[in-house]
């Protein structure tokens, strides 16, 4: 299975921050895999409505500002990474929980 390389990710993001910016990075590693790819689970964003505030990149873990953030309207999110192996015939994933402060 891949293992993300920290179990505890929290990023503090200006509300100012420009959309298409990098706001995170998550790392993943598996020692028997040939490549691994990031996502964000569907309705794994909370607050609920909000998960098209980000986009992850499949290959580097980046995770994008898609729309402006609002610390008014929400001072945290709550998303779902889930990271994939896909070397072997069936793929196995990862999935942990991290969090987005607005500042």
């Amino acid at each position: 299975h891949p293992h993300f390389a920290d179990r505890n990710y929290t990023f503090t993001v200006p509300e100012l921050t420009a959309v298409g910016s990098v706001v995170a990075r998550f790392s993943a590693f598996d020692s028997d895999a040939t490549s691994l790819s990031y996502g964000i689970s569907v309705n794994a964003v909370s607050p609920s409505g909000s998960s098209n505030l980000f986009a992850i990149n499949d290959t580097t873990g980046e995770l994008v500002l898609v729309h402006t953030l609002d610390h008014e309207v929400t001072k945290q999110y709550g998303i779902e990474v889930f990271v994939v192996d896909h070397g072997y015939s069936h793929q196995r994933s990862t999935r942990l929980r991290a969090k987005i402060r607005v500042m």
